[in-house]
């Protein structure tokens, strides 16, 4: 763009103003509508935006209540592991009655 401006002042020439427009869209960004922004123009809004929707809906848990959730859930981890344990008790008890009884079962049919 330095080469274009520098090139009229040489010749003392001024760009028009379908040309500067023509320039102006060649370096810009533009919106999802098809609209142009001024050169940084996009990020600037972008990040004002996204602070605003960042900071105002999402309000940080506090850290008490974070640890008291997360004890919360390592408690109930903690019961379900103890009642599967039991449970695996229960069905290897049970496995061990069938098979026995099976084994009953062939010594009366003999």
């Amino acid at each position: 763009m330095r080469g274009i401006v520098t090139q009229t002042k040489k010749k003392g020439r001024t760009l028009t103003i379908e040309e500067k427009n023509n320039i102006f869209l060649q370096c810009t960004e533009f919106d999802q509508k098809g609209n142009p922004f001024g050169i940084g123009g996009l990020s600037q809004k972008f990040n004002k935006e996204k602070r605003k929707i960042s900071y105002e809906t999402s309000p940080a848990p506090k850290l008490a209540e974070m640890q008291e959730e997360l004890k919360s859930a390592c408690l109930k981890l903690a019961e379900h592991d103890e009642e599967n344990k039991r449970r695996d008790e229960e069905l290897k008890e049970l496995t061990q009655s069938h098979a026995r009884i099976s084994e009953l079962e062939k010594l009366l049919s003999f």
